[in-house]
């Protein structure tokens, strides 16, 4: 079994199927509201946007691809098929010292427990808003 604990974050990944899939699980137990970690990519145009499968809508006509350039969060499954609803949601933001726009993960309304798995939905066609 694969695990990798990310210091900077209170998450680590590993693999969840004999398929050697990832996921995202928390390393420590999360807080409702709390900011977790940052989705981390190459930012595209949606005319740019491949067949990736870690793409995220960053703004309006700006794409995160974390495909080939990114961090853990990429591993950050749907919660589709998993479970009943998500625990952690994208929000976006811009950055007020640099104008970077940023795309955070943050808890939903309930904790989560130390060891659970982090789970998202990426909306249609990985937009939200």
């Amino acid at each position: 079994k694969h695990v990798h604990t990310h210091t900077r974050t209170r998450t680590r990944t590993h693999t969840i199927t004999s398929s050697s899939q990832f996921g995202l699980f928390a390393a420590q137990t999360l807080s409702p509201g709390e900011h977790v970690l940052d989705y981390l990519g190459l930012v595209i145009t949606e005319d740019l946007c491949s067949d990736s499968q870690y793409v995220a809508q960053l703004a309006p006509g700006l794409l995160c691809d974390a495909e080939k350039f990114g961090n853990e969060a990429r591993f950050t499954n749907d919660f589709h098929g998993t479970k009943k609803n998500p625990n952690v949601r994208f929000e976006r933001r811009v950055d007020q010292e640099t104008g970077e726009h940023r795309l955070g993960i943050h808890v939903m309304k309930r904790k989560i427990k130390k060891g659970e798995e982090l789970l998202i939905t990426y909306g249609h066609c990985y937009s939200f808003d």
